[in-house]
C-alpha cells in the first residue's frame, strides 16, 4: 500500500471513530439536602440538642468498583465523627455484598471508600455532615481521586452573629405626656441561637433603659413578654417584668428556652409598657430606649415623642389652574398627634371669596376618603361659600388618622390668584387655612376703546386682544363671545380677526343679538395671541354721550358660560374674563379732556395747552402724587366747587360726584362711600396731593402712566 492510500485509510478511520458513540464515564450529581444558618462553634448532628445536620447526596451516573475511594475536605469546619457506614448490603442469591464506609483521615478530611462489591448506576450515597462549624461559611470540597464522582465545592452552613435581633414593630407615638412604648420584637437569627449561647455561659437577662431622666417606665396590666414561632407558649406577665429603676426594666427569660429543640427558631414580643414624663415640662421633647443583654444585639430607637394637639392641612391640587372651569379641591387633614381631630364635634369648611362651591338643594357633596357624603351648604349672597359637618361619626372615618376631602368649586373665568380653604370648629384645636388652588385667567385681555360719535353711520374702530396663558386655553369647537349693549348700539359689520402668534385656528366673526360670536376651529398647541379689531358701528342721534361696556367671555373660555349671549347687557351669563368700557360715545371733540402731569415740572397740559402749576407731581412710596384741585380745574370744575377747610383739614370737590379727602388720611369718600387709597393724602404748599389711581377712580377718568417720559395723562369727557 503506497503512502497516499495509507493516508486515506487513516482519514477514513478517524471519521469513523468521530461518528461512533464513545463510552465515557458520566460524572455524579451532587447536592445538599439543605443549607443551615448556625452560630460560631455549633455542632451539626442528629441528636435533640444539636442542629440537624445537612446531608451530602451523591447520585451516581456511573458505577463505583471495589477499591474506589474519594475524599471530602472541609473549610471552616471539622469532622465530629470518626467513621460511619454509608452503604452496607449483605450478600444473597440475587445480590452480591456491597459496603461503603467513611472514616476521618484528619480533622478536616473524610475518606469514602468502596471496601466490598460494586456500586450500581443510579445509587445515591447519603453522607451526613456531622461537623463542628467555625469561621464564616462551612464548605465541603469533593475530591474525586480519579473516580466517577464530580469534583466541586458546596456551602452547607452560614455562620451568623451569635446574638438575636431587636427591633420595634410600631411607629413611635406623639403624645402630650405619656404613651405606649412601641412593641418590640426579639428574633433569633438562626435556629437554636439563644439555647446555644446560654449553654456557652451567656446570661438570659434583657435590660431596657430610657436615655433621659425626665422620662420613666410604667407597667400596665397588659405588660408582657410573649413567645412565638419556636418559643410559642413561653410567656411572661407583668409580675415577671422587674422595674429596677424609674427608667430601667429587667426581663429574665425563663429556663424553658434551654429545652427548646435546636431545630426551632424562636421570637419574643414585648408589649404593654408605658413611657411618660416625670413632670409637665421635661427638658427634652423625645426619649429613646435601648435594649441590651448577652443574648441580643444592642439596639436603640425612639420610644416617645412629645407634641401639641395639632391638625395640619396638606393640599394635593395642581398648581396654575385656569379659571372658567369646574375644579376639584383636594386636601388632607393630618393629625400630628392622635386625637388632635375630635371627630365627634363640628367642623366648618369655608372657601375664600371669588369662587363658589357646587351645591344642590342646599347640600354640598364631599368625598371623604373616596366615599361621598352630603353636608349642609353655607350660603353668602346667594352663593355657596362652604359647608358644615356636625360630626365625622361614621365608623370608617373614626379609625382614620388622616382624612382626605374632595369637593367641586366653580372658578369664574376672570378669577386670578389663590383660593384658600378655612377650617374651624370645635373639632379642631385651632382654626387652620391653606391655599388650595392657584388660578390664572385663561387669557389676558387688552381692550383699546372705540371712540364713537352719536348720530354717525358706519364708524369703525376698537380693538380687543386675547393672549392665552396656556396652550389650548381657547377651546376647540366652542365660541368666544364679545358682549355689548346692542339695544342702543348697532353693530353693522363684524370685526376683523387675526392670529398674530401661535397655531390657533379661528372662524369668521359673526354679529348676533348681544354682540359678536367667534368660533374656535382648532385649539393651539402653544399659547396664541388673537386680535379682534375694527368693529363696524352706526349710532343714531338718540344715543346719549357716555361709556358702554364690553364683556369678553363665552364657552370657549369658560364652562360656566351660557351657550348664548344675553341681549340686555347682562355679561355675567357669559362668565366674562373682563368687562371694561369699550365704546366711548361723544357728541364732539370739544368734550374730550386730556390732562398731562410730568414729574417735577411746574406746569400741566390740557389738550396740549400748558398752564402754571404751584406743586409739581412727585413720587411717594412708588405712587405718583398729583394735585387734586388742578385736575378738577382742568376738567372744568369751578373753583367755587372745590372747598378746603383748614380747621378740619378736609378737601371737598363738588363734581358729578361729591369727593371728600382728609390730609394725612388714606380714606376717601365718594358720594359718602368710603374708599381706601394706596397712600394718604398730603398737603404740599396749599395743594392736596393724592395718588393718580385715586383721582381716576373718584372722577371716572382713565389714566396712562408713561415710565419713560415720567408723565401721567388723564382722559375724561366733561362739558
Amino acid at each position: 500500500m503506497n503512502r497516499r492510500k495509507q493516508w486515506i485509510v487513516i482519514m477514513l478511520l478517524a471519521c469513523a471513530i468521530g461518528v461512533m458513540p464513545a463510552r465515557m464515564w458520566a460524572k455524579s450529581i451532587n447536592h445538599l439536602t439543605k443549607v443551615v444558618t448556625v452560630g460560631q462553634g455549633e455542632i451539626l448532628g442528629d441528636k435533640e440538642d444539636e442542629v440537624n445536620a445537612p446531608k451530602l447526596n451523591i447520585e451516581l451516573n456511573d458505577g463505583l468498583s471495589k477499591g474506589d475511594r474519594f475524599y471530602l475536605n472541609l473549610e471552616s469546619a471539622t469532622w465530629t465523627t470518626q467513621s460511619m457506614d454509608i452503604i452496607k448490603i449483605e450478600a444473597n442469591e440475587n445480590q452480591e455484598a456491597v459496603q461503603i464506609i467513611g472514616k476521618q483521615m484528619t480533622p478536616t478530611q473524610f475518606e469514602v471508600a468502596v471496601v466490598e462489591g460494586s456500586v450500581k448506576v443510579g445509587t445515591i450515597l447519603e453522607i451526613p455532615l456531622y461537623v463542628k462549624v467555625e469561621g464564616k461559611k462551612g464548605k465541603v470540597q469533593i475530591d474525586s481521586n480519579n473516580t466517577t464522582i464530580s469534583e466541586e465545592t458546596l456551602t452547607f452552613a452560614n455562620i451568623a452573629s451569635g446574638k438575636a435581633k431587636v427591633s420595634p414593630i410600631q411607629p413611635v407615638e406623639k403624645v402630650t405626656e405619656k404613651g405606649m412604648l412601641p412593641q418590640i420584637v426579639i428574633e433569633e437569627t438562626y435556629a437554636g441561637q439563644m439555647r446555644s449561647m446560654i449553654e456557652k455561659g451567656a446570661q438570659s437577662t434583657l435590660v431596657l433603659r430610657l436615655d433621659h431622666s425626665d422620662f420613666i417606665f410604667e407597667l400596665t396590666d397588659e405588660a408582657k413578654l410573649v413567645g412565638s414561632k419556636g418559643f410559642e407558649g413561653i410567656n411572661l406577665g407583668k409580675e415577671d417584668l422587674k422595674k429596677i429603676a424609674e427608667g430601667q426594666l429587667e426581663i429574665h427569660l425563663p429556663e424553658q428556652i434551654q429545652k427548646v429543640p435546636k431545630s426551632n427558631k424562636g421570637a419574643f414580643k414585648i408589649e404593654g409598657i408605658v413611657v411618660k414624663t416625670k413632670d409637665h415640662q421635661p427638658r427634652s421633647q423625645s426619649v429613646s430606649v435601648s435594649v441590651s443583654g448577652d443574648l441580643v444585639e444592642e439596639n436603640r430607637f425612639k420610644a416617645l415623642e412629645l407634641g401639641e394637639y395639632k391638625v395640619s392641612l396638606k393640599v394635593e391640587n395642581e398648581k396654575s389652574l385656569l379659571g372658567g372651569r369646574m375644579q376639584e379641591v383636594s386636601f388632607t387633614l393630618q393629625q400630628d398627634m392622635k386625637d388632635s381631630l375630635l371627630k365627634e364635634r363640628t367642623l366648618v369648611v369655608d372657601i375664600s371669596s371669588g369662587v363658589e362651591l357646587v351645591q344642590q338643594d342646599g347640600q354640598v357633596e364631599v368625598k371623604i376618603e373616596g366615599v361621598p357624603y352630603k353636608y349642609p351648604a353655607l350660603m353668602e349672597q346667594e352663593k355657596c361659600s362652604g359647608f358644615r359637618i356636625s360630626a365625622l361619626d361614621q365608623p370608617v372615618l373614626q379609625d382614620k388618622q388622616n382624612l382626605n376631602f374632595k369637593f367641586q368649586v366653580k372658578v369664574p373665568a376672570h378669577f386670578k390668584g389663590t383660593v384658600e380653604a378655612y377650617l374651624e370648629g370645635s373639632a379642631l384645636p385651632s382654626s387652620i387655612d391653606a391655599v388650595v388652588l392657584e388660578v390664572q385667567e385663561p387669557v389676558q385681555v387688552k381692550i383699546e376703546a372705540f371712540e364713537a360719535q352719536s348720530g354717525m353711520k358706519d364708524q369703525m374702530g376698537g380693538s380687543i386682544t386675547l393672549v392665552e396663558n396656556a396652550a389650548g386655553a381657547l377651546r376647540q369647537g366652542k365660541k368666544v363671545f364679545i358682549g355689548m349693549d346692542t339695544s342702543m348700539l348697532k353693530l353693522t359689520t363684524p370685526p376683523l380677526v387675526a392670529v398674530t402668534q401661535g397655531d390657533l385656528v379661528v372662524g369668521e366673526a359673526k354679529v348676533v343679538d348681544g354682540g359678536v360670536e367667534l368660533p374656535i376651529l382648532t385649539h393651539s398647541t402653544k399659547p396664541a395671541t388673537l386680535v379682534i379689531k375694527h368693529f363696524g358701528l352706526t349710532l343714531d342721534g338718540t344715543v346719549p354721550k357716555g361709556r358702554f361696556e364690553v364683556g369678553v367671555g363665552g364657552p370657549a373660555l369658560s364652562d360656566l358660560s351660557m351657550a348664548t349671549m344675553a341681549t340686555d347687557n347682562h355679561f355675567q351669563q357669559i362668565d366674562p374674563v373682563k368687562v371694561e368700557d369699550f365704546i366711548l360715545v361723544d357728541v364732539g371733540p370739544k368734550n374730550r379732556k386730556e390732562i398731562t402731569f410730568k414729574l417735577g415740572e411746574e406746569a400741566y397740559a390740557v389738550n396740549g395747552k400748558y398752564y402754571h402749576l404751584d406743586v409739581p407731581a412727585y413720587l411717594e412710596e412708588g405712587r405718583v402724587m398729583v394735585p387734586m384741585k388742578y385736575v378738577a380745574k382742568a376738567l372744568g370744575i369751578g373753583v367755587d366747587k372745590v372747598k378746603y377747610n383748614a380747621d378740619t383739614q378736609k378737601l371737598t370737590v363738588y363734581a358729578n360726584k361729591v369727593i371728600e379727602l382728609e390730609i394725612n388720611s388714606d380714606m376717601m369718600y365718594v358720594d359718602g362711600k368710603p374708599l381706601t387709597m394706596q397712600t394718604a393724602a398730603k398737603l404740599v404748599k396749599g395743594c392736596t396731593m393724592v395718588p393718580i389711581g385715586e383721582v381716576a377712580r373718584a372722577l371716572d377718568l382713565t389714566v396712562d402712566w408713561n415710565s419713560k417720559l415720567e408723565t401721567a395723562t388723564f382722559i375724561g369727557y366733561y362739558e
